[in-house]
């Protein structure tokens, strides 16, 4: 709480989400991945036999986990949601523009920040079955997006890249075929602190006994 209050903000790179061990609270297997799965199973046209079938596959669109980074609040002021993050208190930011003006300043001045500048929004969750559209090809969309079985987390979202992990195109795709298998967690993960100055004038402590 100190350090947030105090302006050291921290972000952590979406691959430590992803390998993050919890009953989907923080951790989430496809983090940095947009997921399709299909109606009922992937649609597949063989153009040998010119036949069509529905595989029990998953279509995935993957940007570069390691070196995107995130910073993850929540729109909900809720007991039950801190409690999950195993947390008894709440720091309710009363002044959001304080708070992105600061962290624009501080990508601002870190040039190894590629592209140099903060996303930031709302998280889309979506359904599997959905078609992913164009966001396949867009890094910050998939990176700004999460299965809807994580929509009571009401979760939105600061992030920025190193090595232009989040310019257009900058994503890899693959069909998986067999139950995507958890990635064995590292002992390090690569994270970023900004230093945006205190941000006590702007913020409001919620304490949950």
């Amino acid at each position: 709480m100190d350090s947030v209050v105090g302006g050291d903000i921290l972000f952590r790179s979406l691959a430590y989400f992803r390998d993050y061990e919890d009953e989907k609270i923080r951790g989430d297997n496809y983090e940095g991945i947009r997921k399709f799965a299909g109606e009922g199973g992937l649609e597949i046209h063989n153009l040998t036999t010119a036949k069509k079938s529905k595989e029990e596959w998953i279509f995935k669109s993957n940007v570069d986990a390691e070196n995107i980074f995130i910073f993850s609040t929540s729109t909900l002021l809720s007991e039950d949601l801190a409690r999950d993050f195993e947390s008894d208190i709440c720091i309710e930011f009363e002044d959001i523009g304080r708070l992105m003006a600061g962290l624009k300043s501080a990508i601002y001045r870190r040039k190894s920040v590629k592209p140099n500048m903060l996303y930031h929004g709302p998280v889309k969750y979506y359904a599997e079955s959905e078609g992913p559209g164009i966001d396949w090809s867009f890094p910050e969309r998939i990176s700004n997006s999460k299965l809807r079985c994580f929509e009571y987390q009401s979760e939105y979202r600061f992030m920025f890249s190193l090595n232009n992990a989040l310019s257009f195109g900058n994503t890899s795709h693959e069909i998986q075929i067999s139950e995507m298998e958890k990635e064995k967690a590292k002992k390090e993960y690569p994270s970023k602190v900004l230093k945006i100055g205190s941000l006590r004038s702007c913020c409001k402590i919620h304490e949950f006994k």
